[in-house]
């Protein structure tokens, strides 16, 4: 598979288990950042009742649609380029979804990621964000302070965001804070509701 992702591999089991009791009704998911497709060739054949967007920046789309095209599962739905902060798909969904999105992006785009989602994510619907955060200006752990030094050697703008300015930024754009999830590696699982 092209641009295997050893993390992905690591966290689609415990995301999986959060994410079943979380996305209880039918409905179409939109995926932001699908990555290699780990998550959604996992994730789609144990949940066969949603229905899956996967996107991705144009420069790995083809990559992402390379590693689906064996795929015979029915709800994973051809991918869409996606780029927060520019270009985005239409359509309505029930559900949104992130894994390791949000430190990767710049920390300007996350007023936009949830302008943007308050479109697409239909009233009552859930966006689910998965990765590291610090609370209160603080890293949870020596490893995660670690990996935003690395992060930000990488890719400039890049950084383990804030909680707080991620709640702040989701709930200026409607999304009401439901849940912060603990999850293994250092991680936590964010659930919003959309207004």
């Amino acid at each position: 598979m092209i641009n295997f992702n050893q993390a992905a591999e690591n966290n689609k089991k415990p995301i999986l288990a959060e994410l079943k009791r979380i996305l209880v009704e039918p409905g179409a998911l939109l995926e932001i950042g699908s990555g290699s497709g780990q998550h959604v060739l996992y994730m789609a054949e144990l949940l066969q009742d949603v229905i899956w967007q996967p996107t991705e920046m144009a420069v790995n789309l083809s990559a992402l649609a390379h590693n689906l095209t064996s795929s015979r599962i029915h709800n994973i739905l051809q991918p869409l380029e996606l780029e927060v902060g520019k270009d985005w798909a239409n359509g309505e969904y029930r559900y949104a979804y992130a894994a390791n999105v949000l430190h990767i992006m710049s920390e300007k785009l996350l007023p936009s990621i949830f302008k943007e989602l308050k479109e697409v994510v239909q009233a009552g619907g859930i966006a689910v964000f998965y990765g590291p955060f610090k609370y209160n200006g603080y890293f949870t752990t020596d490893s995660n302070k670690r990996f935003d030094e690395w992060l930000r050697k990488k890719y400039s703008e890049a950084g383990i965001r804030d909680i707080e300015m991620v709640l702040a930024e989701a709930h200026n754009s409607g999304f009401t804070f439901i849940e912060d999830i603990a999850m293994p590696a250092n991680n936590q699982l964010l659930v919003f509701s959309r207004q």
